[in-house]
């Protein structure tokens, strides 16, 4: 049976250093399960996509780079930290290796891997480690303060977030959070 790993994150949006993350455990030789994360939080700045608008994105992504080796998991977050590791395997199932540049999820899933051994966790920091300096944050701003542009997204995920109004998008939100702000 083929090994598996398992990429959680929010992919707001779904960037090239994911897709480079992806492709290199690809050539590796593993199952990709990715866990798309905060599925269950409200629209704001930081979460401005759906889950469906996500994993549309990243079909599309992963299908004009071939890559068919894969599963989408909806992963919503739950209130204790100490369950999260528990919560995603349950939806998840099983895999071999939890890869996250998140330092509060590296150290869940160290406890949950080490307690079950079943798993292991890859780390990489993402200050000092991140692929091609991108940050889907900076995107975001972007999109919202600039023109929208390329840089650092796919194809299809610029045509993606072009239909979709994302800069209008951002900019509603935006605005409304500065005129509810402004009322309190």
């Amino acid at each position: 049976m083929k090994k598996s790993v398992l990429i959680i994150g929010r992919f707001q949006p779904f960037h090239t250093g994911h897709l480079e993350l992806i492709k290199k455990y690809c050539r590796l030789g593993y199952f990709i399960k990715i866990g798309i994360g905060s599925v269950n939080k409200p629209c704001d700045l930081k979460n401005p996509l759906t889950f469906k608008e996500r994993a549309n994105i990243i079909r599309g992504v992963l299908k004009d780079n071939k890559i068919k080796d894969y599963e989408l998991y909806s992963i919503p977050d739950i209130p204790r930290d100490s369950l999260y590791a528990g919560h995603v395997s349950k939806i998840v199932g099983k895999y071999d290796l939890v890869i996250t540049g998140n330092m509060l999820i590296k150290n869940i899933f160290l406890k949950y891997c080490s307690s079950s051994a079943t798993c292991r966790v890859d780390y990489f920091n993402e200050k000092v480690n991140r692929i091609k300096e991108i940050k889907a944050k900076n995107i975001r701003k972007r999109w919202l303060f600039s023109k929208p542009n390329k840089k650092e997204i796919s194809k299809s995920t610029f045509g993606y977030l072009k239909k979709a109004k994302f800069s209008d998008r951002l900019k509603e939100i935006y605005n409304f959070k500065r005129i509810k702000v402004r009322e309190i």
